[in-house]
């Protein structure tokens, strides 16, 4: 499972006061829902594909805790 969004963070910014970083805390520590930034979907969107696979090929980094994704969307 994954949440992606098209900012930097999936977090709402400005941060609340002692509230730093609630998002990622929430669903990557507390339930392992991985996060994608920067999505760009208007390519799809413009087609009207409402609905379709995203599948993402992270770089394989050993250890690794981030990486780079190779996205690919099937409508």
């Amino acid at each position: 499972m994954a949440v992606g969004s098209d900012n930097a963070a999936v977090e709402v910014l400005p941060f609340a006061e002692g509230d730093f970083l609630r998002v990622h805390k929430m669903l990557l520590v507390d339930s392992g829902i991985y996060l994608l930034e920067f999505l760009d979907l208007s390519a799809p969107a413009a087609d009207e594909a409402w609905e379709g696979l995203l599948t993402v090929g992270p770089l394989k980094i050993t250890g690794g805790t981030g990486s780079p994704i190779n996205p690919v969307y099937v409508s």
